[in-house]
C-alpha cells in the first residue's frame, strides 16, 4: 500500500528560509543574506527526512495561493502578520516547491485548506498529515504526531470536536477572536457536557434597584443528537455575548479547514461552512 505524507510546505519553507538567513549590521543599517542554493538544498533535505521519518513513499507539498479566501469572510483575518517582514529567501524557495513533482497550489486557498481536501477525498492506499499547525488537527485522517514522532488517527468525532473547541475559543495567531470570554476551559465545558445559556429575567427585590429587572443567563442541559445541537449550544453562548448566530456563523467560517466537497477546482469556489 502506498502511503503519501502531505507536507505543509508554507511551514517547511518559512522554517528553512529563516534558519539560512544571516544578519549583518552596519550603524543604524541591518542587511540580510541568504544562499539560494544551501537553502534549496535544506528543503529538499527536509522532504526527504520527512518522507523517511514518516515510512512514506512520497511527498505530495502544498503553498498558500496569492489570495484568502477568508479574508472575504473577515477582513481582518491574518491581519496582524501585514508587518511582519519575511525572510528573504522565502520567494525563492517558494518557486522551487512548485517545480517538484506533486506540489499544489491555488490562488484563493492557504496550505492547510488543500491538505485537508486531498486527505478528505477519497483514495487508494494512505495519508499522512505533515504538520505543526494545530489548525490541521481539526481534519480527520492520519496526522505525524510531532510530541513522539508517531503517526495517529483523527476521528471523525473528534476533528469536528477540534473544529468547534477553535470556533468557541478563536485563534490569536490567526487574528479572529471566537466568542468573547470563552476559553478553552469554557469550550471544554460545554463540549464535553454540552448546554445551552437560556436567558431569563432577574427582578431585583432589594436595594436601590429594587424592582428593577435584568436579563441573566442560566445552563440548561443538552441532549446531543447531531452537530446541529452542538451548534445551537455554541451560538447560545454568542448570544450571552451579545452577539449573534451570524457573527458565530463568520468565526466558523475562518476556523473551518476545507475538506473534500467543500472547494470546486473547476470553478475556483469556496463551499461557506454552514450548520
Amino acid at each position: 500500500m502506498t502511503r503519501t505524507v502531505l507536507i505543509d510546505a508554507d511551514i517547511a519553507a518559512y522554517q528553512v528560509a529563516s534558519s539560512q538567513e544571516q544578519e549583518f549590521t552596519f550603524g543604524d543599517q541591518t542587511v540580510y543574506h541568504t544562499d539560494v542554493e544551501n537553502a534549496i538544498a535544506e528543503v529538499n533535505n527536509l522532504i526527504e527526512w520527512i518522507i523517511d521519518m514518516t515510512d512514506s513513499d512520497q511527498a505530495a507539498l502544498f503553498l498558500t495561493g496569492t489570495k484568502n479566501f477568508r479574508a472575504d469572510v473577515l477582513p481582518t483575518y491574518k491581519g496582524n502578520r501585514k508587518d511582519v517582514r519575511k525572510p528573504e529567501a522565502l520567494g525563492a524557495l517558494r518557486d522551487h516547491i512548485m517545480s517538484l513533482p506533486m506540489s499544489f497550489m491555488e490562488d484563493t486557498l492557504e496550505g492547510d485548506n488543500l491538505i485537508g481536501i486531498h486527505a478528505t477525498k477519497p483514495h487508494k492506499g494512505e495519508r499522512i498529515i505533515y504538520s505543526a499547525d494545530k489548525d490541521l488537527k481539526t481534519v480527520p485522517g492520519l496526522h505525524w504526531c510531532p510530541e513522539d514522532g508517531e503517526v495517529i488517527e483523527i476521528s471523525h468525532h473528534e476533528a469536528d470536536r477540534k473544529f468547534f473547541e477553535q470556533v468557541l475559543t478563536g485563534d490569536p495567531v490567526d487574528n479572529y477572536s471566537g466568542c468573547p470570554k470563552v476559553g478553552i476551559v469554557g469550550a471544554t465545558e460545554m463540549l464535553d457536557e454540552p448546554f445551552m445559556w437560556v436567558p431569563y429575567t432577574h427582578t431585583f427585590k432589594s436595594g436601590p434597584r429594587k424592582g428593577l429587572e435584568e436579563t441573566r443567563w442560566e445552563k440548561a442541559p443538552v441532549e446531543v443528537h447531531n452537530y446541529i445541537d452542538i451548534w445551537r449550544c455554541i451560538v447560545s453562548a454568542y448570544e450571552k455575548a451579545g452577539l449573534t448566530e451570524q457573527d458565530a456563523l463568520v468565526q466558523a467560517r475562518c476556523a473551518r479547514i476545507l475538506r473534500h466537497g467543500e472547494y470546486a477546482f473547476e470553478t475556483k469556489k469556496v463551499k461557506l461552512w454552514t450548520p
